[in-house]
């Protein structure tokens, strides 16, 4: 994650690390994300259904404006293996 967060930053890196959503708060992503000012949205699955955490994901996505078809292909693969 921090090669792509550092990446963001050159003009030449086509993408934007606009925000981390995770479902662990332990998570090493989390505080590496802090480091670099990059929002952070935690839904603990353990307290929300697939369709909740999904929810919650998509407002998220929503409200950083992230539309992205390659990037809802890649989401939609992570919701998979955090659900099985």
């Amino acid at each position: 994650m921090e090669s792509l967060i550092k990446s963001a930053g050159d003009q030449n890196f086509s993408a934007l690390i606009t925000v981390v959503i995770s479902d662990n708060e332990l998570a090493p992503g989390i505080d590496l994300a802090k480091n670099y000012n990059v929002p952070v949205e935690i839904f603990d699955k353990k307290k929300f259904d697939k369709s909740q955490f999904e929810s919650n994901a998509q407002r998220v996505l929503l409200n950083y404006k992230i539309r992205n078809n390659m990037f809802g292909r890649i989401y939609a693969n992570i919701i998979q293996k955090l659900y099985k």
